[in-house]
């Protein structure tokens, strides 16, 4: 049974509902995962780059850490190039999505530079996962690692050969239910936060829920670790 001080209740978009051991969980996936152990794992790199530019640097870190391949040249059009909501000014390093109120979100526009965003970025060979792995590498606190697992878990459905609006507003959908389900949630993950902190383990809000997310799901698994997966009616 999960430990009800670290329990993290998830309502999916389909309106079922997860229950996570979420201190247990998010111990065993930053512990174990190679994504984020060592001082060049993903999680060490991201927000240390250029905070203004998508650079090749990302590509990089992304195909070298978190199990993917992406060829440099898919990348041409959005490497090196000035966008304009990936100004400090306009989203600064640390706008936390889940910390900021819902008036200060409205106030900065969060939910449409993260749709500019997606618009921008999102192209051939760039989907879903590659995508979200480098936008959580440029501003860790606003962006989640948009993962397929990951949306499962959020009870989304993501279609085989998407048009890029689609994939646009997939990737809406999933921040929106993230920025809500971790808002819901926030008390418990300011908790596990603090407990990993205290371990080294310093890791934003958004990624502690996406990888609670992500290495709940069946097919997903850390090296050494072994989940019990129970499904009950409430």
């Amino acid at each position: 049974m999960p430990d009800p001080d670290y329990a993290i209740k998830v309502e999916r978009a389909d309106e079922e509902v997860l229950v996570i051991d979420g201190l247990a969980i998010a111990r065993a996936f930053f512990e174990g995962d190679p994504s984020s152990v060592g001082a060049n794992s993903y999680d060490a790199k991201a927000g240390n780059g250029n905070s203004e530019r998508i650079e090749i640097a990302d590509i990089e870190t992304m195909n070298s850490t978190m199990r993917t391949r992406s060829a440099h040249k898919w990348w041409d059009d959005v490497v090196d190039v000035d966008f304009e909501w990936l100004r400090e000014d306009r989203l600064p390093l640390d706008f936390d999505i889940l910390r900021t109120a819902a008036a200060d979100w409205a106030a900065a526009d969060g939910d449409g530079l993260a749709e500019q965003a997606f618009k921008d970025v999102f192209g051939f060979q760039r989907a879903l996962a590659r995508v979200g792995k480098v936008l959580h590498l440029k501003r860790p606190c606003f962006f989640p690692v948009l993962d397929r697992l990951t949306a499962e878990m959020l009870g989304l459905t993501i279609p085989e050969q998407a048009s890029k609006p689609k994939r646009v507003t997939l990737a809406q959908e999933m921040v929106a239910l993230i920025r809500r389900e971790g808002q819901e949630n926030l008390d418990t993950l300011e908790a596990i936060k603090a407990v990993l902190d205290a371990d080294g383990i310093e890791r934003p809000l958004v990624r502690i829920l996406d990888a609670m997310l992500w290495f709940s799901h069946p097919a997903a698994g850390v090296k050494d670790r072994s989940r019990a997966i129970n499904v009950r009616l409430r």
